[in-house]
């Protein structure tokens, strides 16, 4: 079975609670085609961020188009999985000498 994974990156920031080292965040979305049914819950969470292309499949239009947690939101309510939100983080410690 061949599975089409189409994969965009942004860059973000964000602060993590509990947390007091800054971070830097790469953040990818991906869209898992095959499972991805067209329900346009994306869409409606992230207008900026998703669309449809002409099979009605989500697509992502403008990784920074909407908020993180929008986008978070949109990945999380998508009916079928087809969204993921990977975070790749890089941490500068700060050292006192």
């Amino acid at each position: 079975m061949c599975r089409h994974r189409v994969t965009v990156s942004a860059l973000s920031s964000y602060e993590i609670p509990s947390a007091d080292v800054p971070m830097t965040n790469r953040f990818k979305i991906t869209v898992d085609r095959e499972l991805c049914l067209g329900s346009g819950v994306c869409i409606m969470y992230s207008p900026q961020t998703f669309a449809h292309d002409a099979e009605a499949k989500a697509t992502v239009v403008n990784p920074q188009g909407n908020s993180l947690a929008d986008v978070q939101i949109s990945v999380e309510a998508c009916p079928t999985g087809a969204l993921q939100l990977i975070f790749d983080d890089q941490i500068d410690p700060v050292i006192d000498l």
